[in-house]
Order: C-alpha cells, then structure tokens, then sequence
C-alpha cells in the first residue's frame, strides 16, 4: 500500500473578497497619410479637412461604471514647408463641445520630415465627462505659408490610439 503525502497550506478563499482587477484595453483612433496636394482642390488651397468617428463605446455599462483613465496618444509627422494644428472636438449627444486640445506641428525645412508626440489625459472628473462623448471630431488646419499646388512636395501623416484603464472591483 502506498502513502501519499502533501504539505500545503491552507488557503483563504476569503481573500478574493478584496480582489480588484485593472485591465487595460488599446484601440486605434485615427490614421491619416496625406500628400501636400490634398491641400489643393479645382485650384484652390484647401485649408482645413474634417473627419469625425461615431463612439458607442462610453453607452456601454461596464465602461460607465469602471473606466477610470484613458490616455490619447498622437504622433504626427509633417514633410510639408507648413505648420498645422490639429484640433480634437469630443460632443456629447446633442452636440455640445464637451472637451477640446490641439496637437501643433512645425513646419518641415526642405521636405525634412518633423515629428512631434502628443497624451491627453482623461481621469478624474475628465473621465465623467469622456463618458458623455458620442462624437470625436478631428480638423486638421494648415497655417498660412508658401502656396499649396498639385506639385508640392511631403506629406502628413498622423497616427493615434487611445489607452482604457478599468478597475474592476468583484467584491461588489
């Protein structure tokens, strides 16, 4: 006959009373790569484009009841003789502006392209008023310069996601 031995402590399930789990989520915002001729449109300077994304995500309960920051993050790149602003809207469902920032870029020199990073932060009462948001609205405005024609050199390009931090309290 054989014995078998263990030595474990004993374990207190009583613990996962005070668990608290704190996920994070990633997800792309926007991705926009442009040449300067989009700046020019029927012979004209173009100088501001729009786009917007729809949220439904801050509908959601989970998010209402356990999102407690969110970080923004943009990069953006210019190869265009020309600075520009990109300017971030977030309305709730009536459209009322609920939070807005800008994101600055230099001019490039000689189609050498200038990068700059940018985080806005949302916590605290931010957070309360990220969870109103239905709307994100992004309008990118060139600042006055050299002339924009079919023939300018460079680009600008942008890239950005947004970071979801949760805590979730399974003591509730």
């Amino acid at each position: 006959m054989t014995t078998w031995w263990s030595c474990t402590k004993d374990v207190n399930f009583s613990q996962l009373n005070d668990l608290t789990l704190s996920p994070a989520v990633v997800s792309s915002l926007v991705f926009f790569d442009e040449p300067a001729n989009t700046f020019y449109d029927n012979g004209s300077e173009v100088s501001a484009i729009q786009d917007f994304i729809m949220v439904d995500i801050f509908n959601n309960a989970f998010v209402q009841d356990d999102l407690v920051k969110s970080e923004f993050h943009f990069e953006s790149k210019n190869a265009i003789n020309r600075s520009f602003i990109l300017q971030i809207d977030f309305f709730d469902i009536s459209g009322k502006v609920l939070h807005t920032f800008q994101v600055s870029q230099e001019a490039s020199g000689n189609a050498v392209e200038t990068v700059s990073h940018h985080i806005e932060v949302f916590e605290g009462d931010d957070i309360e008023v990220l969870k109103q948001t239905q709307v994100v609205m992004f309008t990118l405005r060139v600042a006055a310069g050299q002339p924009i024609d079919e023939h300018t050199p460079g680009r600008i390009q942008l890239k950005s996601f947004a970071s979801f931090y949760f805590e979730i309290d399974v003591s509730e």
